[in-house]
């Protein structure tokens, strides 16, 4: 394991622990961030369009997983909480954030959701279930997804209205 990897999984602060558990939860980890962006986003067709991203980055996420089989760093060291049963790289809740976070890029609100998303990603290392190297592809992947979805979204926006894009 890298050194930065194993100095933040090292780190005991318990408030960060409580926080971060809770944020290890798939289910809470989605609803936090879908309200975030309730919040901050009000237009009907953006907030489909960020489902979208969200649907993709989770589809990417399974794919990834199963096709490269990383070890978690929790597979053969202490973690602070319970090793998830999937593989490692790249990390899902660091994929949805930071994807999440592109939609507000030219947004006065982008740095709060920039905030958000690095501490979503530190939270992993730090529970111990991902190293840096899951949560760089996890932040590498996310303007991949984002991209894809504004080209996706294009054409589907275009054949809702009847115009042929090409």
């Amino acid at each position: 394991m890298d050194a930065l990897t194993s100095w933040i999984a090292n780190l005991d602060i318990p408030l960060l622990t409580q926080v971060a558990s809770a944020l290890n939860n798939e289910a809470l980890i989605m609803l936090v961030t879908f309200l975030f962006v309730l919040l901050a986003e009000r237009r009907p067709e953006k907030l489909k369009k960020i489902l979208l991203a969200i649907a993709l980055a989770v589809l990417l996420i399974t794919v990834a997983k199963y096709a490269i089989k990383t070890e978690r760093p929790c597979d053969s060291l202490h973690s602070k909480t319970e090793c998830p049963w999937s593989y490692a790289f790249p990390s899902g809740h660091t994929l949805v954030v930071f994807t999440v976070a592109l939609a507000f890029l030219n947004k006065p609100v982008f740095p709060f959701f920039l905030i958000y998303a690095i501490f979503v990603a530190f939270t992993r290392i730090y529970l111990g279930v991902h190293s840096f190297e899951d949560i760089a592809g996890g932040v590498a992947l996310s303007p991949l997804i984002y991209f894809t979805t504004d080209k996706l979204w294009k054409k589907i926006s275009a054949g809702r209205d009847g115009k042929i894009e090409k």
